[in-house]
């Protein structure tokens, strides 16, 4: 038998801070995160400054979680 593993994205939440979002994400049991827009701005885009993605994912992974693409 296959393993699928669902995650969630932040779009239920995203008129919260990302860290309302992780803190949602994972008292509903995911393991795994996605990324969209909250308070009408990118998480991460190419523009995003240096050590933002070190960031997403250091406060992802406080909340238990995995990063996902």
């Amino acid at each position: 038998m296959a393993r699928c593993e669902l995650g969630c994205f932040t779009r239920p939440w995203n008129q919260q801070t990302l860290d309302v979002a992780l803190a949602g994400m994972a008292s509903a049991g995911f393991r795994l995160a996605g990324y969209m827009r909250q308070q009408g701005e990118d998480i991460l885009s190419p523009e995003s400054p240096p050590g933002r993605a070190a960031e997403v994912k250091a406060l992802t992974e406080s909340h238990g979680l995995s990063p996902s693409t």
